[in-house]
């Protein structure tokens, strides 16, 4: 009975999430505007604190990351709020980027409903990194790999609550067929951004070299005698050019008669 009522409530989720994927792209192609951030849940017939116990203990698919992401090369961590909540986070060298929260919420003792949303965290020191902050800035405005993205987790989340293997076919992988042209956009964007990068730090050295020869420099121009005024004189004998005056001859004396 526990068994029918979990792939139930998977063919109710499945349901769910290629209906909303379908609603989005619908809603953005009469829009115009850019894929809107979401959520869709589920419930499923298990207590919070083995829910919970599951998807913590849950390996993450390596392939579960949209190639786009993946080309970031980032880093995975975990965030916990015991029988709450899991956040799977993603970093750049150190720096939280965007975690992948699982919300989880008691009904009754022997049911969980499981709310899946992608969320950009509020890390105040990526404002200032110059390698970190376009990095965050480029995933946060690339709507279409989020969205991929957020389809992956609700795929594993199901699979690790009704106890079967992970497929890439049944999370994001509709989707990014549907989207491929956007996706590729983004990706390409992502891809470009590290030569953008090299190039504007190359850009500023120059400008700070082109500041740096245009300013006077202070302390030598204090240190050294002015250049207009003439060398002084240094006579070493008759030297071309010389206006002193010829040594005078000395006559000889007068003749005796």
């Amino acid at each position: 009975m526990l068994l029918d009522t979990m792939q139930l409530t998977r063919h109710s989720f499945m349901q769910k999430a290629i209906g909303f994927s379908l609603f989005a792209a619908a809603a953005l192609s009469l829009s115009g505007c850019k894929l809107a951030e979401t959520q869709t849940d589920t419930l499923y017939a298990t207590s919070v604190q083995n829910a919970y116990a599951i998807l913590d203990n849950a390996d993450v698919p390596d392939n579960i990351i949209p190639e786009a992401f993946a080309t970031a090369e980032l880093g995975k961590s975990k965030d916990r709020d015991p029988n709450k909540a899991i956040t799977w986070q993603f970093d750049k060298t150190g720096f939280n980027i965007f975690g992948v929260r699982a919300a989880l919420t008691a009904e009754g003792t022997a049911a969980t409903r499981v709310t899946v949303d992608v969320k950009f965290l509020n890390d105040p020191t990526i404002a200032s990194n110059p390698e970190v902050k376009p990095l965050a800035d480029l995933l946060n405005n690339s709507p279409y790999n989020k969205e991929v993205l957020r389809l992956n987790f609700i795929e594993f989340i199901d699979a690790a609550l009704t106890g079967r293997a992970y497929d890439a076919q049944h999370g994001g992988a509709v989707f990014a067929e549907e989207h491929k042209i956007e996706i590729a956009a983004e990706m390409q964007k992502i891809r470009e951004m590290p030569a953008k990068r090299q190039a504007n730090a190359q850009l500023e050295q120059i400008r700070a070299q082109e500041q740096q020869s245009n300013q006077p420099n202070s302390a030598n121009t204090q240190a050294q005698p002015a250049t207009n005024s003439p060398a002084p004189s240094q006579n070493t004998g008759a030297s071309a050019g010389s206006t002193s005056p010829p040594p005078s001859i000395p006559m000889p004396p007068p003749e005796i008669r």
